[in-house]
Parts: structure tokens; C-alpha cells; sequence
């Protein structure tokens, strides 16, 4: 599915039938068609939303002398922009278009700190941009106040929740320099030479060779120089699945410990060449005792990413095949591919607001499903009486099993496997946890998973979300089902960017349905 066709995944369908049928307005505009429009508001998936009075058509094609009114999201547009826009998607109620150039600069605009952001210089003269932060052009506190009330207006519209009551959004502790991970692609960089860098956003085949990153880390530009000298001295071209299937360089992947200082380096490739053991000597040379990982990936799979199959082969360059991180005095080991929160000190404020809402004695049998690599769970296991964790990846599975051991939690186990199969294998052993613990991925929990789930009955529930329209559409089945929504939580753990958090508790109140419409 294409990222735009995500982000309105969650929008109302039709439930008839038939195709819905577009508005006047729609109807009345042409894809292609460039309009200008002023950003009234920020929507959920970083959008920004405009008004356009459209001349209406007739039935033959003719202006009518009537205008409509026509909803534009625009990707890059901030309240206050008056945009030149291009329709590139048409919808039954809305249309989707494309910053072809920025009229008028909002009030609210703030200089980025990133030399690669598509600023509106950058849109204007068409210079190429990172595909990576949508919002360093807006200040911090309305990046707050613009997530806090998207939670609360989702929840709203999709839950069937009027008036929400949604708690202050905690902030991240530092809105630069948090990232804990970061993944760059390899291709030809302006000049026709091998290069590496973040995708151009909508462009897959072109990338932004950068040498510094704002949210990553300090010493990332010195790491860059090392790493871009020698692929330039190897001059081994890049895979392209399509023009060049038999090219090497892949992915560069960084990610670090923040509290524990500890660095890893993992070159994803094709196969046919090795990556020699002097670069993780220079590498070291940059880092000094940080850098405790540097890893050579082969991928030997036909898709053009390395996710989601096994069919690849982990070489070692330097030390170990993993690094150390530091939670709540808790140790987590991260494996090159495994699921690790991308902010450390926000992930943190984050297992403490699940630690308090749990609000744990000491007897409790904790359920905790989309496990990962364990780290709710065992942040709630030193006041529970078990953890029983489930994940599908097996790498996070393994990193869970090592993470108990390494912190010496004896009452944590951990299952790998999909979670509605490995669920009712074992129905019994998990009937009635005192306490479930959701941490789905972004699609959300898929319907017949969600219903068995419920039909466990726990009395408890703290469902962590980062997408809040599928959030939105799970609270409503569970409420549905005898659920009721307590606290409601945000978190900003993606600064710079539209994502958001979410913490929300249910208890069951009663096991038939109540009045919710749907």
C-alpha cells in the first residue's frame, strides 16, 4: 500500500456496495490541476489541511456559477502557508496535492536546523530535500499542542468518543540529537559517483548524500567521512533491484546506546565483495571505546529489503553482534535488526507512565503481547508475579530471552510466533491475565486477533499505540465488548516529525456489549 493510501487507511468507507460516489467538488477539479490554497491545520499523518472554493461543473462538463467546497491535504504545508499546490490524488470527499511552490510564508514558521530540510527556499527552487523530519520548520511547542489535539480529535471521530478527556502530552526529554537509529540507502549521488544517504521523500530511486543529521548524534559527520572515503576507494556500485540487480552497497545502518554510550555499524549488502577489517579500524580510530559493533550483513534474498526474511548472513568486522542499552536500570541487548524505541530517554518516560498506570502489588500475571524485545514487560516484572510474552520476530525474541537472563528476572517467559496462533495453542495457560499489555505495530491489531484477544476476558488493559487512528479503532471494539477507557496518555517520542504515542488503560466493566454506535 502507498504511504499516502496509509495514512487515510482510517478514514470512514462506504458501506454499501457500490463505490462511493465523489463530491461536486471533487468531481469538479481536475488530477494535474494546480490551485492555490491557505493551510488552516495540521491533520493526523503530518498533513496539512486547505480550504478550496471550486468552480462547480455541470453534467456537460460546463461551470456552473457555483463553487464547492473542496478539503486539500498537502504533504509539507504548515498553518498559515498560502501554497501553490498540484492535485495528484483524488478522493470521493477530498483530494490530495503536491507543494509545487510557497506564496506566502506562515507567521508561525521556524528556522530549521537541518541543512537538508525542505524549507521554502528549498521547495521554491526545487532543490532536492531529506525525506526524513516533516516539522523543524515548526516550533516544538506547536508540535506539542498540534499531537496532543490529533490524539484527541482521532479519538473523537474514529472512537466515537465526544468530549475525550486526554492528559497534557508529555514531551521528549531533548527534541534534537535523540535518535537512537538511524538507516541511510545507498545510490549515485548528484554527480553520477556512489553515495549513501536518506531517501528524497516520493522518490525512491533518489538520495540525500548527507553528512550530518540533527537528530541523531554529534559525532555522526566524523563517522560519515570515514565511511563515504572508503566506498568511494572501493568504487563497488550500488544494488538497484531493477537497473542494477548485481550491484553490492545496500543500507547503512547506525544505531547507538544512549545511556550507555555503545555504538554499532552495520553494512547491509549484496553478495560478491568483502568489506575489509581496516575500515572498522578508522571507525575506531573516530569512536574510540564507543564502538563496540561493527557488522558486514549479506543479503542474499531476492526482495529489495533485508526485513522480514532470514535469508541473510551476519559477518562480524569488529567486537560483538550487538549492543548494550540502559532502561530504568534495567540492560537490553540490541541486535542488528531487532525493535528497539528509536528515542532512549523518551522510551523511558514512556515505561514509567505504563509502570504507574499498571500500579502493580506484587501478585499480578502479566500478559504482555507484540512483546519485542521485552523491555514493558520486564520494566513491570520486578512487581509482578509472571510475564508471558509473544512476538512474531524471532531476532526480538531471542534479544527478550537474553534480556531477562542479562537482568536476572527469572518470572519472564517468552513465545515466538503469531500472536492469534501462539494465543490459542495455549488458551488455557493464559486465560484471565490480571493484566494485558498491547504494544501492537503501527497497522494495529488485526480484527480476528482482537476479538480473540478480548474473549480472554483480562480485567485489565494498557493498549501503547503509535498510530491513533487504529488506536481509535481498537478502543472502539474493545468498548464494544465491555471495556471502559480510563486515562489516556501522549507521548512525544518522534520530535521533528508527525508521529505520535499513546498510553490508554480499559478495565472491564461488564461482559456483554454496551451502548456504543457504530
Amino acid at each position: 500500500m502507498h504511504k499516502l493510501q496509509k495514512r487515510f487507511a482510517s478514514r470512514p468507507r462506504a458501506t454499501s456496495g457500490r463505490r462511493e460516489e465523489r463530491s461536486p467538488a471533487v468531481k469538479s477539479i481536475r488530477k494535474g490541476e494546480v490551485i492555490e490554497v491557505l493551510i488552516e491545520k495540521l491533520v493526523l499523518g503530518g498533513l496539512g489541511l486547505g480550504i478550496y472554493q471550486v468552480p462547480l461543473k455541470d453534467t456537460s462538463g460546463q461551470e456552473s456559477g457555483e463553487t464547492g467546497r473542496l478539503r486539500v491535504f498537502v504533504e509539507r504545508g504548515i498553518p498559515g502557508q498560502r501554497l501553490q499546490v498540484m492535485v495528484v490524488k483524488k478522493k470521493p470527499q477530498y483530494v490530495v496535492a503536491r507543494v509545487e511552490a510557497v506564496l506566502q510564508e506562515s507567521p508561525n514558521v521556524v528556522e530549521a536546523k537541518c541543512p537538508y530540510f525542505a524549507t521554502s527556499k528549498v521547495i521554491n527552487e526545487k532543490t532536492p530535500s531529506c525525506g526524513g523530519c516533516l516539522w523543524q520548520n515548526l516550533s516544538y511547542e506547536e508540535q506539542l499542542k498540534v499531537k496532543e489535539e490529533q490524539v484527541k480529535e482521532t479519538l473523537e471521530r474514529i472512537g466515537k468518543m465526544p468530549d475525550v478527556k486526554v492528559l497534557p502530552i508529555i514531551p521528549s526529554p531533548d527534541p534534537w540529537f535523540y535518535r537512537n537509529k538511524v538507516e541511510m540507502s545507498f545510490g549515485h549521488n548528484a554527480a553520477g559517483h556512489v553515495d549513501f544517504g536518506f531517501r528524497e521523500r516520493g522518490k525512491f530511486h533518489s538520495i540525500i548524500p548527507v553528512e550530518s543529521c540533527v537528530i541523531f548524534d554529534p559525532q555522526f559527520p566524523a563517522v560519515l567521512d570515514v565511511i563515504r572515503r572508503y566506498v568511494r576507494m572501493t568504487e563497488w556500485e550500488p544494488f538497484d533491484f531493477d537497473k542494477n540487480p548485481d550491484g553490492f552497497w545496500q543500507f547503512l545502518i547506525v544505531r547507538r546506546g544512549v545511556k550507555t554510550g555503545e555504538w554499532m555499524i552495520n553494512f547491509v549488502t549484496r553478495p560478491g565483495q568483502e568489506i575489509h577489517q581496516h575500515l572498522a579500524e578508522e571507525l575506531r580510530e573516530v569512536l574510540g571505546e564507543k564502538l563496540q559493533s561493527v557488522i558486514h550483513t549479506v543479503n542474499f534474498g531476492k526482495a529489495i529489503s533485508y526485513a522480514g526474511h532470514s535469508n541473510k548472513k551476519i559477518r562480524v568486522l569488529f567486537g560483538r553482534d550487538y549492543i548494550l542499552e540502559e532502561l530504568g536500570g534495567l540492560q537490553f541487548k540490541i541486535s542488528p535488526f531487532s525493535f528497539f524505541q528509536t528515542n532512549t530517554l523518551a522510551a523511558e518516560k514512556l515505561y514509567d507512565v505504563v509502570r504507574d498506570l499498571a500500579d502493580l502489588k506484587g501478585h499480578e500475571k502479566i500478559l504482555d503481547l507484540y512483546c519485542g524485545t521485552g523491555t514493558i514487560g520486564q520494566y513491570l516484572a520486578r512487581k509482578a508475579r509472571a510475564v508471558v510474552g509473544m512476538e512474531i520476530l524471532k531476532e526480538a525474541i531471542d534479544d527478550a530471552r537474553e534480556n531477562a537472563r542479562i537482568n536476572k528476572l527469572a518470572n519472564c517467559d517468552y513465545f515466538c510466533g503469531d500472536v492469534k496462533v501462539l494465543l490459542f495453542a495455549q488458551r488455557n495457560k493464559y486465560l484471565h491475565p490480571d493484566l494485558l499489555i498491547l504494544d501492537p505495530p503501527r497497522a494495529g491489531i488485526p480484527d480476528k486477533t482482537l476479538h480473540k484477544i478480548i474473549s480472554l476476558m483480562p480485567q485489565r488493559v494498557i493498549y501503547v499505540s503509535c498510530n491513533p487512528a487504529t488506536l481509535a479503532r481498537d478502543l472502539l471494539e474493545f468498548r464494544k465488548k465491555g471495556y471502559e477507557v480510563g486515562k489516556i496518555q501522549p507521548l512525544d517520542l518522534f520530535p521533528q516529525t508527525h508521529h505520535v504515542e499513546t498510553v490508554v488503560t480499559l478495565e472491564r466493566v461488564r461482559s456483554s456489549e454496551f451502548g456504543v454506535k457504530s
